[in-house]
C-alpha cells in the first residue's frame, strides 16, 4: 500500500486528532467533556497550537454521531489492540473503537480524511480490507460475531460521516485471500 503524506498543516491537524482519539480514555464519550484539553495539549505537541479548536471540532465530531452514541450505552473498548495468527501470518492493528451490540460486536475506525460527499464510496473502497481485517482479527481472538464494521469521516464543520462497510463478510473473506497470497509470497501483510 502507498500512503500518501498530504501537505504537513493538514497532516498535522489529522495526526493531533488522531492522538486526541487514541487518548480519549481521559474523555468522556457520552458528552465530550476533556476533548479541549487534550486537543490543546496534542495541538501544542504538534506545532500547531492555534489549531487546537479545529483538533477539539474533530474529535468531537465522532463524539457527536449516532454510531458513537451507541457505543456508550454498553461495553466498549476504545484503541483497542487486536492480534492473531490467519495462515502463519501475525495479523495485529488497534481498532479505535469496538462496542457491543444486539447482534455482535460494531467496529468503528475514525478517519481523519476530508471528504466530499461523492469520494464516499470511493474511501470506503480504499479503507475495505483494513476494516474486514479488524473483523478478522476480532472474531478470531473473541469468537464473537462482528456484525458491522463502520468508518467514521471526521468533520471538523459537521458531525462525522459514518459510512459502514457493506457486505461484511466478502470483504472478510477477500482480506482472507489477500493474507494467504501473501503468506505464500513469504511476505506480511
Amino acid at each position: 500500500l502507498m500512503i500518501r503524506r498530504p501537505p504537513r498543516s493538514t497532516h498535522c491537524i489529522s495526526s493531533a486528532a488522531s492522538d486526541v482519539y487514541k487518548r480519549q480514555q481521559t474523555v468522556d464519550l457520552k458528552d465530550g467533556n476533556g476533548v479541549k484539553a487534550l486537543a490543546k495539549l496534542h495541538a501544542a505537541a504538534e506545532g500547531i497550537p492555534e489549531l487546537s479548536e479545529e483538533i477539539a471540532s474533530l474529535a468531537s465530531s465522532a463524539i457527536d454521531t449516532q454510531q458513537g452514541q451507541a457505543a456508550v450505552q454498553g461495553r466498549y473498548w476504545r484503541e483497542l489492540h487486536v492480534a492473531c495468527p490467519i495462515d502463519g501470518q501475525l495479523i495485529e492493528g488497534y481498532v479505535d473503537l469496538v462496542y457491543e451490540s444486539d447482534d455482535g460486536l460494531v467496529v468503528i475506525d475514525y478517519k481523519t480524511d476530508q471528504i466530499e460527499p461523492e469520494e464516499i464510496e470511493s474511501k470506503v473502497d480504499r479503507y475495505r480490507l483494513q476494516g474486514a481485517t479488524y473483523a478478522l482479527a476480532l472474531e478470531e481472538t473473541t469468537h464473537e460475531k462482528v456484525s458491522k464494521v463502520v468508518f467514521a469521516f471526521l468533520s471538523s464543520h459537521a458531525t462525522a460521516k459514518c459510512v459502514s462497510l457493506p457486505n461484511l463478510q466478502a470483504a472478510i473473506v477477500d482480506a482472507k485471500e489477500v493474507i494467504r497470497r501473501e503468506a505464500e509470497a513469504g511476505s506480511r501483510p
